[in-house]
């Protein structure tokens, strides 16, 4: 299997594990040595502001929701578009940052889109590969504009979205008649 790095894992109805339920995760990295990702699905109550100031003592005027990446604990995790504060390429368009003062550049500016993540997801060699096999996870192509939209039906869209391709092929071949009352 080749890398699935910029992709999306949804969760599909045979993951039990109630961390991931009806989550998008977007992965960051995936390689020999395993995957991560940020589930993208889980807005937090509190704002990138009040965590900047509880972890760096200093004010941040940011208002913008931080979000709960995965049940493993790590450096606070950014996607932005800001290119001069990137520390890995992810998309086109899309950096990582978890650098202190790549962070506070991308928050001290108001042009670029951003989304903080506390935690990540994070899978062994192989263990992502076996949730696939087992249809624990379907996987959708990434893009910056899902990564950044609403979350609050992001899990259905994408469902609907693999569904739909995963049927044109089989529906394309149905012979439809030109009258519809032949049917």
């Amino acid at each position: 299997m080749g890398s699935l790095q910029g992709k999306f894992l949804v969760a599909s109805s045979r993951l039990l594990d109630p961390n991931f339920y009806r989550t998008v995760v977007f992965l960051i990295q995936h390689d020999s040595d395993g995957a991560l990702g940020v589930v993208l699905t889980r807005p937090m109550s509190n704002t990138v502001g009040s965590l900047w100031e509880q972890i760096c003592g200093e004010p941040c005027g940011s208002r913008e929701r931080v979000y709960w990446g995965g049940p493993v604990s790590g450096p606070v995790l950014m996607l932005h578009t800001d290119v001069a504060a990137s520390q890995d390429e992810i998309l086109p368009g899309l950096y990582l940052a978890a650098d202190r003062v790549q962070l506070e550049s991308v928050l001290n500016q108001e042009e670029h889109r951003f989304r903080v993540f506390v935690g990540y997801s994070g899978w062994g060699p192989g263990q992502l590969e076996a949730e696939l096999a087992e249809g624990s996870w379907l996987v959708a192509p990434g893009d910056l504009e899902s990564v950044f939209s609403e979350t609050d039906e992001l899990w259905e869209r994408m469902t609907e979205m693999i569904g739909g391709a995963a049927l044109a092929p089989l529906l394309a071949s149905v012979p439809v008649p030109k009258d519809p009352s032949w049917n």
